[in-house]
């Protein structure tokens, strides 16, 4: 089983902080810097990671090795789905009192268990966002899907 403390200390190390340095710099990504949340944040991870069946080495490994389709895919899951959420916010009252961090630094593994999931099978993805309580995960994974393709034809 997977702990929060070993995806911490997976983040932290060398090689991730290269590749989330790749995404902030050539891709433009810009990545939330404050390590008061990071423990709850790896918890989830950790938890994630855990229902997926995958482990952090096979992650880790995958990232490194397919980097540029990683970073394609977040990209376009980033700005896709930020202009539903700004469509969505259009209709609020404060949307002016909304501020844009950026990714939490485990960004890269989360995105990575959806794509070694849908190279699997769509149902595989569909069924990890179940267990892992998505809200609307049929809708959220066909979405996914779709981000997918797009980063298999830029890649």
């Amino acid at each position: 089983m997977v702990t929060g403390l070993e995806i911490k200390n997976l983040i932290q190390s060398h090689e991730y902080k290269r590749l989330l340095d790749k995404a902030e710099h050539d891709y433009k990504i810009k990545i939330y810097d404050n390590d008061d949340s990071i423990s709850q944040e790896c918890n989830s991870v950790a938890y994630e990671i855990n229902k997926s069946g995958l482990t952090p080495e096979l992650i880790l490994d995958f990232i490194m090795k397919n980097d540029k389709l990683v970073f394609i895919f977040s990209k376009l899951k980033i700005s896709k789905l930020s202009e539903d959420y700004c469509d969505f916010e259009e209709d609020e009252e404060n949307s002016d009192d909304i501020i844009l961090i950026g990714q939490a630094k485990t960004f890269l593994i989360v995105n990575s268990i959806e794509i070694l999931l849908l190279r699997k099978s769509e149902i595989d993805l569909t069924n990890f966002l179940k267990a892992i309580k998505i809200p609307s995960y049929k809708k959220y994974a066909k979405e996914l899907f779709e981000f997918y393709q797009e980063s298999l034809k830029i890649y």
